[in-house]
């Protein structure tokens, strides 16, 4: 009998009173992928990073072939033909991508770039992957840079490889030349593991799928043999109805119109181009897109974090019913305005928390400046950070835990929880389920709809077109920094949706025909 490729046995974690994995056994055949599924914070990287050499376990023990093996480094790791690749990047810009691949390689030989460019541009042909060897990391695109990350891992003779969210930031085309490459490298024996929170990739990619439940181990099942509803019974533990309750507006009012912005980024090019739109109260306003479509660069200027070069963004304040104009204020300058704008960005731990700073002062960066004593205040935020950590299931130790030690959907959880706690009258959300399970996802959908019928006006970008349909009320699609359609939700589809992400809209004049109908 063939001996699995991976196993684990009994594998215990612990940090301190909180346990992330427990009694887990799992097994990992050779020549299949592996899809692991589970909440947020439910122990699945962390499970990972034992295998990967991050984590020691606390009980239990992990084979490789049948053998039981210490690892206690990602050297051992690589020791033993195990590769991960994490959501965040390692890399080091200025070098190239041949230079990072062999970074850290100590096997007693000097090394010859170009023969190593040949060797990188062997693999890449063997199994589809599309790379330039010698490209600076810095010039590179998200898919390029987690190919170099792939091909590093297979350059070190892994053949178990673990990929930590790899469609997380990727457009629905990369993640389908993904696909192509990861089934090419089960075909040739490789072994994967891959974590997704998204369903429908799950059920495409996978042999079999293990569930994880607050770090439990629940079940390995065949992917052919199973369907969405039970994998999410089996993840949440109870029966899940995944419906969106979406309300029509009451009394919609004005309250952001966007006129004729234009932006050009360094290069000259057009990163937004004619945009005119206007957001009312009591909707929510969906922007669907490929990713680079212009969809961050809109709400960065709204949110006075993107300087723009044409046009104007007027605000109805509804306190004083006075239009203020918001082109080229700083972030500061339109919260002195009154103007209350929540930002849940893209980047959650770029631009929208302080990894190093714990959940109670992370809460703090949106209030510090209103003190107008030398002590800060931590009463109030610590009361906030308790509320989100209880209302939205927020897994963490305490709210002093550091932010960067939570998982990436707690993460998002601590981000969202803070911007709604600060009474927006406009809220922008870019991606704010990204990365989320299915049950966190319908919290994240709920409070927005809260918002709605408190009479904000909410500009949801998405991804996920099946989402945006059932949720928002006027979809708005960016293509090439234009806008080539605004689309009642409830009355469009995902072909035309589809249709207008991809026109050319470079030569004809934007249509917009929900909005000639207000």
């Amino acid at each position: 009998m063939e001996h699995a490729a991976l196993e684990l046995r009994h594998v215990t974690k612990t940090f301190g009173n909180v346990i992330a994995n427990n009694n887990v056994n799992l097994d990992l055949r050779r020549g299949e992928i592996l899809a692991l599924l589970g909440e947020n914070g439910c122990g699945k990287t962390t499970l990972m990073n034992m295998i990967a050499g991050i984590y020691f376990p606390d009980e239990g023990e992990i084979l490789i072939g049948g053998e039981p093996v210490v690892i206690t480094s990602p050297k051992d790791a690589f020791r033993y033909g195990i590769g991960m690749i994490h959501q965040h990047f390692k890399l080091i810009d200025v070098f190239s991508a041949s230079e990072n691949i062999v970074l850290g390689i100590e096997n007693g030989e000097k090394y010859r770039l170009s023969a190593v460019n040949d060797r990188v541009q062997e693999i890449a042909d063997k199994y589809g992957f599309h790379i330039d060897p010698k490209k600076k990391i810095h010039t590179m695109s998200v898919s390029e840079k987690q190919t170099v990350e792939i091909v590093k891992v297979l350059y070190r003779g892994a053949d178990i490889l673990i990929l930590d969210e790899p469609t997380a930031v990727l457009t629905p085309q990369e993640t389908e030349k993904l696909f192509a490459v990861l089934r090419r490298m089960r075909d040739d024996g490789k072994s994967i593991i891959i974590i997704t929170h998204k369903m429908h990739e799950v059920l495409s990619i996978s042999d079999r799928v293990a569930v994880l439940r607050k770090g439990e181990h629940i079940a390995t099942v065949d992917t052919a043999t199973t369907n969405e509803n039970e994998l999410t019974e089996m993840m949440i533990g109870k029966k899940v109805t995944l419906n969106i309750d979406r309300s029509e507006p009451k009394n919609p009012v004005s309250r952001l119109t966007v006129n004729h912005i234009t932006s050009i980024d360094s290069d000259g090019v057009h990163t937004l181009d004619d945009i005119s739109f206007t957001a009312y109260s009591g909707e929510i306003l969906g922007v669907a897109g490929i990713a680079g479509s212009g969809q961050r660069e809109l709400l960065e200027s709204i949110a006075g974090l993107h300087h723009m070069t044409e046009g104007e963004i007027l605000y109805n304040d509804p306190t004083s019913g006075h239009m203020e104009n918001l082109r080229d204020k700083t972030p500061i300058q339109i919260r002195e305005l009154g103007v209350r704008l929540s930002f849940v960005p893209e980047d959650r731990l770029g631009m929208g928390l302080v990894g190093n700073m714990d959940i109670i002062d992370n809460m703090m960066l949106r209030s510090y400046r209103r003190g107008k004593s030398l002590f800060l205040d931590r009463k109030n935020p610590k009361d906030l950070a308790i509320s989100i950590i209880n209302n939205l299931e927020v897994v963490t130790p305490s709210a002093s835990t550091p932010v960067r030690r939570l998982s990436g959907g707690n993460v998002q959880k601590v981000l969202v929880g803070r911007e709604i706690a600060a009474s927006p009258t406009v809220l922008m959300a870019a991606y704010p389920v990204r990365g989320l399970d299915i049950n966190s996802s319908y919290t994240i959908y709920n409070l927005l709809n809260e918002q709605k019928e408190k009479g904000v006006a909410v500009i949801f970008v998405g991804e996920d077109l099946d989402v945006l349909l059932e949720l928002c009320d006027r979809i708005m699609v960016i293509s090439g920094g234009k806008i080539s359609g605004i689309v009642d939700a409830r009355t469009t589809t995902k072909e035309e949706i589809g249709l207008l992400m991809t026109k050319d809209v470079s030569h004809t004049a934007s249509a917009t025909k929900e909005e000639t109908k207000r």
